[in-house]
């Protein structure tokens, strides 16, 4: 099990080449900039072979949720194949914050056990 996981990758077959499909996905999604200017839904980045997707808000919210996804060639045309989650960046400050108040509460309680803790 991988810490903070983002659940279970989802499977989409479509009857185009991967190169069309990364150009639709290109044309329907705007541009990802720190101003956010853009009008559009949906913005994020698209590779060649691979997105980031995220609803288009104008407020900044570390928590909001990313579509990521690959797109791999497949007999019918193209496999996408997409997973939901936090940006990474979020999920490594979850994991530092967790444990730093894991290491702070077993100190205290390591004080409180041993009587080093004046009882106020």
């Amino acid at each position: 099990m991988k810490l903070l996981s983002d659940g279970p990758d989802l499977h989409y077959v479509v009857r185009l080449d991967p190169d069309a499909v990364c150009a639709r996905l290109g044309d329907a999604i705007g541009t990802e900039d720190f101003f956010g200017d853009d009008d559009r839904e949906f913005v994020g980045r698209v590779s060649a072979r691979a997105f980031r997707i995220r609803r288009n808000s104008g407020v900044q919210n570390a928590f909001r949720p990313y579509l990521y996804g690959i797109v791999e060639p497949d007999l019918l045309g193209s496999r996408i194949v997409v997973r939901l989650g936090l940006h990474p960046s979020t999920k490594y400050f979850i994991v530092v914050w967790l444990g730093a108040m894991l290491l702070i509460g077993l100190a205290v309680l390591v004080l409180f056990l041993t009587n080093n803790l004046a009882a106020t």
